[in-house]
Formats: C-alpha cells, structure tokens, sequence
C-alpha cells in the first residue's frame, strides 16, 4: 500500500532546477536583477551592469558591458536578433545578437524599464520605448536626421515597467497601467491601480503581455486581467477601434513579485511581508529539485518568509502552491523577486479538451503542445530558478518515487508521447512492490492488465510468483491465448498443485479451463498417476483430474473407471457421447449403484446395444452374492431394481425380454400388482399355470379370474367372481366375453343363493337374459330389496325398447321408400326386356353395388313389407339395429 505521507501528499504541476553552469559562477560575484526570456536565449541583468545571453542551460553566450550601474530591465524583439537594456546610470544600449551593432542612448536619470518595437530589426525607424525616474514615457524613433525622442506620457511619476505587444504599448506609474496604440497613435485604456494594504514602499508594478491579446498586471496585493476587445467604428470606411476590458481583478494575502498565465490558469510569485498573515504553502519536493538534481542542500536550508509559485484560477481558488527554499532568502524582500516567463502559443485543441496533453492532466490545465510547455524563471539576488511543467516522464518518476503506482499507469496509458518501456517498467516495478508488501491477491489480479500480451514478462513473473509459492493466486489470470506461452510456463503451474491435496480443485480447474494442446499431456498425466499411487486415501478431487487428463487423451475406456469409481452422475452423458456402450454389461452393477432411474434408463433406451439378456443375468449375480452374504436389504434392493429395469424395458417394447417374462410376472405381483393385469393380457410369454399360482399365492383374485379365462375354465373363474368378488356386473362383462350361454345358468344359480345378489341381477341383466327366466326362478317367500322399484324399471326398460324399435321401423320403412325410388330411376345397361327382367336387373345391380350377400338379404325378407327385403337390410345396417 502507498506509505501514508505519500498519499496524501499533492502532486506538483511543476518541476524546479536551479539553472546552473556558468550562471552560478556569474551570480557568485554579483546580483541578478533582471531577466528577459526569448525562445532561444535569456538575458540576465546584473547589479553591475553588465547584460550576459545564456542558453537555456546557463551557458554563456555571450556578454554586453554597456552601462556602469545595475541594469534595470532588458528586453528582446521579436525575432530574438536585438536585445536592449536600460540601467541607473540612465543609458539605454541596444545590442545585436549576431553582428556588432551597437546603440547606446543617454538620459538625465535613471531608467527603469525599455521595451523594444517586436518588429525592430525590420523596420528602419527602430523603435523603442523608455521610461524611468524622470516620469515620462518617450518614445525613440529614427529618422532622416538621425534618433529623436517623443513624449508619449508624463506627470503621473516614474514609469515602473514597459511591455510592447504586436500595436500596443502597456506601462505602469504611479497611478495606474495605461494602454497606447501604436498604430493609431492614442491611448485606448487606464486602469487605476487598486489600494492594498499590503503595497508598501517597496512594492511595484509587474506586466505581462500574451500574445497581444490580454494584459496581466499586479501591483502589491492586487492583480488584473484585461482582454483586448476589437470593434469597428460607425462609417463608411472599416476602422477597427481597439479597447481594453477588464476581466478579472482581486486582492490576495500575499505581495506579488510577477505573474504570467499558466494555461487558462494564472502562474503568480507571491512573497508574504512581516505584516501579511501566515498561510501555508506546500513545500515543493524539489523547490530547486536541490536533491534530486544533485544541487547542494544548502540551497533549500535557512528560516524565514520564502517566496512561493502559486497557480490560481482566475476566480481566485488556488490550485497549486510550492515554497521555494532559496539560499538568502530570509534577507530579501519582495522587490527582490521578479518572474519571466516564456509563453508557448496555445493549442487551443487541447484547451477546447479534443486532444490529450502530454502530461496526461486535463486539457485546461496543460493548453500547449508536446515538448512546448511554458518556462518560468524566479530570480532572486543569488539564484535563478527554472520552473517548467511536469512532462509525462516527470510524473512517472514522481509517482513510482511515492509507491502511487496506479496514477503512474494512468499517465502511463492515456499519453501516447511515452515510450512503450516506460509504461512496461511501470508495471514491473508495480508488481514488485505487491509482491515485496505481500499483496499477493492484488498483484495477481492486476496481472492482466499489466503484463497485457508480453509473454515473455508473463513467464517471468509466473517463475517469480511460484519462488513466493503463490502460483495458486496467479493461475486463475494466466493467459491460453494473445498471448501464448511456452508449455513449460503451464507445466509449472499445474505441477504446482499436485502434490498438496488442498490445490487439487485448483488442478482441476485448470486441467479443464486450459485447452491441452498448452502443456505436456502424456507428462502432467504421469505425474498425476504417480502420486495417486504414492496416496493411501487418493481425493476425488485428483480422481477427476486423471479421469479428464484420460479423456483429452481420448482414452475414454480408463476414464470411464474412474467414473464409476467416483460415482459421477455424469458418467451417463459421458457414455453416451464417447459411445461406450459396449462396455455396460459389465459395468452393469456399478451404474445401478450410481443412479439407479439413469442407469435403467439409459439400459432400456439402447436395449440393441445392451440386450437383456446381459443386464439380467448381471444383476441377478449380485442379487445372488448378496444373498450368500446375508445381506437381506441389499439383496431386495437388487431385486427390486431388477423389477424397475423389467418394467421400463416391457413398457418400452413389450416383445423385448420375453424370455424374462415368467419372472416379471412375480415381479409385478411382489412390487406393483396393479401394472399385473395389463401385462397379463398383453404377453403370450410366460407359464399360466405359474402365473395362476403366483396369483393364487397372493390373492390376486380378479389376475386369476383372467387367467382361468385363458385356460378355459370359466365356471371356476364366474364362481370367483360371484364368491369372492360378489360383483355381478363384472360376472356379466365375463359371461359375454366368453361368449357361453351355460354360464348364464350357473350365474344364475349362484344368484339364486343370495337375495341381495337376485336384486342386483335384475338390476344389471338389461337386454342380455329374459327377466322372465330370472324372476320364475326366485323362491317363495325370499325377501329381495327393492324388488318392486327394479320390476318397475325392468317394465320401463321394455316399453322404452319397444317404442324405440316401432320409430327405427318407421323410419327405415321410409328411407326404403325412398332409395328404391331412387334406384328405380336410374338408367341400365342396354335395352330392357320387361319389367321382370328389369326387376333382376336392378336386385342384382343393388346387391353389386351394396356388397349384400343374397343371403342376408334373403333372410331379412319376411321381417319388413312392402321394402325390397335388401332395401329394408341396408338401411338397419345404416342406423346399427343390426
């Protein structure tokens, strides 16, 4: 985890250097005071007036004596070809940068600030602008007759600073910042400065142009913004007319000792006097970047009120501040600061938030290009400090320095300017901090993310964890593909979790997670094999593992033992895919014990590749066995699985191990007589005499009344119904299936024995027997229930059939009518020859078409008159009287 200070501590939006090389040496015999920043060189002022152009890392470049006192202020054209400088002993030297020309101009007093024309080295008039002392603002031209100077301002006190922009000319007095067109030769905007509190004797006026656009400007507490506005003028002709607007204006705590923008931010050195109350700073980790840049820690020693960066909104929040510890600093004042800044021009697809920056902060924050971001530079009497932004690489090496590895790869990530080995040595140290701080969980779940497709990282790192003996927390995030890795990265892993029992679901999920074309089959196989047989008690857990390992070998048959031997459920659906069914009747016994419903199941469904005749036999042996060995619990589950496997295969295919019917038959009435009936009248296979004593045995009246149906002995099976079961509707049913009219005596010789039974044959006889036979046969004198109400209904019966008949007859007399009409009508074959040869022709064409037998026909005639008696047949046959 991130070291407490670590984590809470801010990052920094800057990085600071002290700028060395020849620098120091200059500063270590006199004082800077002033320095003007171009995007090629600087230019450092002295306190003894001398003007030295350094490159951007302190190297001297060349240097001006021109003046005999300190030199005040410098300033660069626009091209970087002429510098100017102005100093208390009242000149003005303007030198070029490449050639030896030289200009050096004299005043009465001190000159406190010069501004040279941006476009000096082009035009002829070679412009510049002084002001000091002496209050005025002048103007320098050159002309036919040689340089002349202008007032362009006075009367408001010495003139503190000068910035020229593009047309316009800003200065500061002692009562405000005043703004000159140069192009339309007028002022186009004052501000009064703001009172403060804080502003003193010592305090002054700092102005910093960007881009001719907008005017930043800070005199003791107080800062300002303006915005340069562009209106066109009422006429004819277009004359754009340029003011001034001020945006932003407010007071801070501190004395402000210079000020650039920083982005949409402003960048503001503040220096808090003896009378501003204390506000704490963030100490830069860096303030020089002493430390880290091999600068001597007393830079950063001493005690007292340091200067500090602060970055601001313009609405006053502020955003960052970093302390600067500088050697001396407890003597120097504000006025012994200032700030120059070199400006890049604004990208404004970063700033509008449609690119990433480079430093991988939002876009408001770093509106600049790659390899462009804004310099500052704090002088002091004794030091120069660089202040840049923080690039991608900056904040890497912070990050990683203060464990915040996560931040690292999000800059890492979202810049696309680092090198691919900057973010691939990121993760690697990420990792090595987890796994030195024991978070091995994490580390390993961050694995994917870090390592990504290096496969050459993800070997490493998998040797690394298994030398921590956490392979277990790796394994589930190694990768089978994109990348790929050496099987000998595999065969580590699962090797790994062999030997300790608890890893064994670990082992196994992997074996069937990772397609075996990753590692050593046949090898891992062995292996696995070996400790089985060095383990007294082996898990079921590596059981599994070596039944799989079988199974990707496609050596189906050794992983179907170990199937059994493990009892899984699934060794069914695993039959049936690998097409092991040749293998079952042996097998028998251990499938019925895994699950008995599957495994009968499976048996009856591929009854042609495992016959009866195999499972039958396979199972009465164990039923045998488990007899001999007295187990009388086992031995009737046996045997009623043998009944479960029978039944299914006889409800399946009835015709299927007929020659196990015998034996189903005391199956049925041991463990389910109802299903005994059904498989009675359906089977021709089995013994009726064994069946009949089975039934006998058990009771099974009505299965003994079937069978001795069968057999031929209805009475003795008509005597069970009416002696046993007493139901003479079902002694009815039995009477007409056989189809014997003696049985309907001795039905009613039983009858006659019991009077309730007499009633309930009268009830039931319906149309079968004449009540009359029934009813001449009752005793005297025995008391039938409810004889009266049934003599009734038997009346009611008779009448109702008969009314029934008389309407069928009715009917049928007029449809005979009707189709003989019909087929009279109809034309024959030829020519007649009367009426009798006509009346044959149409009985024997009738009784071609209808299919009637003469006879049937020939019968029926003296039933029905006048119908044709084959009319009359028909039509009974039609409505079912027949």
């Amino acid at each position: 985890m991130d070291p407490p200070d670590c984590a809470e501590e801010e990052e920094p939006r800057l990085k600071y250097q002290r700028l060395g090389a020849e620098a120091e040496e200059l500063l270590a015999d006199d004082r800077a005071v002033c320095l003007c920043v171009s995007d090629k060189l600087l230019a450092l002022g002295l306190s003894k007036g001398s003007v030295h152009l350094l490159d951007y890392e302190g190297n001297e470049v060349k240097r001006f004596r021109s003046h005999g006192k300190q030199v005040n202020c410098i300033c660069f054209d626009k091209e970087a070809e002429f510098v100017a400088s102005c100093s208390s002993d009242g000149t003005v030297a303007i030198n070029s940068l490449y050639t030896d020309d030289k200009a050096v101009f004299k005043y009465n007093q001190a000159v406190q600030a010069v501004a040279l024309d941006p476009r000096y080295g082009s035009r002829k008039t070679r412009e510049f602008v002084t002001g000091g002392r002496a209050g005025q603002l002048l103007l320098n031209s050159r002309g036919w007759l040689g340089s002349r100077d202008t007032i362009l301002h006075a009367g408001e006190g010495p003139v503190q600073a000068v910035q020229w922009a593009g047309s316009l000319l800003a200065w500061a007095n002692n009562v405000g910042v005043k703004v000159y067109d140069m192009a339309s030769h007028k002022q186009v905007a004052s501000f009064p400065h703001q009172k403060s509190s804080l502003q003193g004797s010592g305090a002054r006026c700092h102005i910093f142009w960007h881009q001719a656009t907008t005017l930043f400007f800070a005199r003791g507490s107080s800062i300002q913004v303006a915005k340069v506005m562009h209106s066109q003028a009422a006429g004819s002709i277009p004359d754009p007319q340029i003011t001034l607007q001020l945006a932003v204006q407010f007071e801070t705590e501190y004395i402000v000792s210079g000020l650039a923008p920083y982005g949409d931010h402003l960048a503001v050195l503040a220096h808090r006097s003896s009378q501003a109350p204390e506000r704490p700073a963030r100490a830069s980790d860096g303030g020089l970047g002493a430390a880290a840049n091999g600068h001597p820690p007393s830079i950063l020693t001493g005690h007292g009120e340091m200067p500090e960066l602060k970055m601001l909104t313009m609405e006053n929040q502020e955003v960052a501040s970093d302390q600067l510890t500088i050697e001396g600093y407890e003597g120097y004042g504000a006025q012994d600061y200032t700030l120059a800044a070199c400006q890049p021009a604004f990208n404004s697809a970063l700033r509008d938030g449609s690119a990433t920056a480079s430093t991988s902060r939002s876009a408001s924050e770093t509106p600049w290009w790659t390899g462009d971001e804004p310099l500052y530079y704090i002088v002091s009497p004794k030091a120069v400090v660089v202040a840049r932004a923080m690039d991608s690489y900056d904040r890497l090496r912070w990050l990683q320095e203060r464990c915040r590895f996560e931040q690292a790869l999000e800059v890492a990530e979202r810049d696309p300017t680092l090198k691919p080995a900057s973010r691939a040595e990121v993760a690697e140290r990420f990792l090595g901090h987890l796994l030195a701080t024991r978070q091995y969980v994490k580390a390993a779940a961050l694995t994917p993310d870090l390592l990504k497709e290096d496969a050459g990282a993800w070997e490493r790192w998998i040797l690394m964890f298994g030398h921590a003996r956490q392979t277990a927390q790796l394994a589930p995030f190694i990768p089978t593909s994109d990348p790929t890795l050496r099987s000998t990265a595999y065969d580590m892993v699962l090797e790994a979790f062999i030997h300790a029992t608890a890893n064994h679901s670990k082992l196994l999920q992997l074996v069937r997670l990772w397609p075996p074309t990753l590692y050593n089959l046949p090898g891992l196989t062995e292996k696995v094999l070996e400790r089985m047989r060095r383990l007294s008690n082996v898990s079921d857990t590596l059981l599994q593992v070596a039944a799989h390992l079988y199974q990707a070998q496609g050596r189906y048959d050794l992983a179907l033992s170990i199937q059994l031997r493990l009892r899984s459920p699934k060794v069914f659906d695993f039959i049936r895919a690998h097409g092991l069914l040749p293998q079952l009747p042996s097998r028998v016994p251990q499938l019925l014990r895994i699950d008995a419903s599957q495994a009968i199941h499976l048996l009856v469904e591929e009854r042609e590749a495992v016959s009866p005749s195999a499972v039958v036999p396979a199972i009465q042996a164990e039923l045998e066995q488990s007899k001999k060995a007295q187990d009388q619990k086992q031995a009737e589950q046996w045997r009623k699985w043998l009944h479960m496997y029978l039944d299914e295969l006889f409800q399946n295919d009835s015709s299927a191990g007929a020659e196990f019917h015998a034996l189903q038959v005391e199956l049925y009435a041991e463990y389910n007589p109802k299903r005994l009936m059904p498989f009675l009248m359906t089977s021709q296979a089995y013994s009726l005499e064994a069946a009949l004593q089975q039934c006998e045995g058990r009771g099974l009246v009505r299965e003994q009344v079937f069978l001795l149906g069968r057999m031929g002995n209805s009475v003795r099976a008509l005597d069970l119904i009416i002696q046993q079961l007493a139901d003479i509707p079902g002694a009815i049913a039995f009477i007409q299936g056989q189809r014997d009219d003696d049985l309907w005596e001795h039905l009613i010789t039983l009858a006659l024995e019991d009077a309730a039974m007499i009633g309930e044959l009268l009830e039931h006889l319906g149309v079968h027997v004449e009540p009359k036979r029934v009813v001449e046969r009752i005793p005297k004198g025995m008391a039938i229930p409810h004889l009266r109400e049934r003599l009734v209904r038997i009346m009611h019966d008779f009448r109702t059939q008969a009314s029934l008949r008389e309407g069928c007859n009715t009917i049928l007399s007029r449809d005979c009518i009707l189709l003989a009409q019909r087929l009279y009508r109809e034309p024959g074959p030829g020519p007649t020859c009367g009426r009798a040869h006509q009346s044959r022709w149409t009985l024997a064409t009738y009784r071609a078409r209808m299919g009637l037998r003469t006879s049937t026909w020939i019968s029926a005639w003296p039933l029905l008159a006048p119908p044709p008696p084959p009319l009359l047949l028909l039509s009974r046959i039609r409505y079912g009287l027949d």
